[in-house]
């Protein structure tokens, strides 16, 4: 397990599989899932959705309708496709189903442009900052970064002014905490 992975919700295995395969085929109900990842144990995989789920990783975003039922699909939630980023999904099929099911959106140009620019582990890294503890304290800590890192992440930052103002935002927060 990598220091990045440790920051963020550990996951089992089964998990893990399940967070790259939707990242990778898209959408998908828990019995698609279960073929695409191995393991044909159903209830083993639905186990591993409702814990995803649960950590706010997927959420229900269709439905698949077979013969008269309908069968929940599922895709990753803004934590989610950061995880998969994280976990080293392929950004250009990320970006291709996130773009269908949501559409363009700057948010997610911001993600994927940044998942170019850094490694994933300094990704996480960078994205664990803007996630608080569970008192609602923000996680401070230094990230070492080169000036390849910084120049990437400048370069990206300068092509987004609303994220950029946000981030200036809550960093000034941060501060003011202090």
């Amino acid at each position: 397990m990598s220091k990045t992975e440790g920051q963020y919700h550990i996951l089992h295995p089964l998990q893990k599989r399940i967070i790259l395969s939707l990242a990778h085929k898209g959408p998908q109900t828990i019995n698609e899932t279960s073929k695409k990842v191995g393991n044909n144990q159903y209830k083993a995989t639905y186990i591993a959705f409702q814990s995803l789920k649960g950590k706010g990783l997927i959420k229900s975003v269709d439905v698949k309708k077979y013969l008269t039922r309908e069968y929940p699909k599922f895709w990753l939630t803004d934590e989610g496709l950061a995880l998969a980023i994280i976990h080293k999904a392929n950004i250009e099929i990320l970006r291709e189903h996130t773009e269908k099911l949501y559409g363009t959106q700057m948010k997610y140009n911001f993600l994927f442009d940044m998942a170019k620019a850094l490694s994933p582990d300094k990704l996480g890294e960078l994205l664990t900052m803007f996630i608080t503890t569970e008192e609602g304290n923000p996680r401070l800590k230094a990230i070492p970064i080169t000036n390849v890192e910084n120049q990437a992440v400048h370069t990206v930052l300068m092509k987004y002014p609303e994220i950029r103002k946000a981030i200036k935002a809550k960093l000034k927060g941060i501060v003011e905490t202090l």
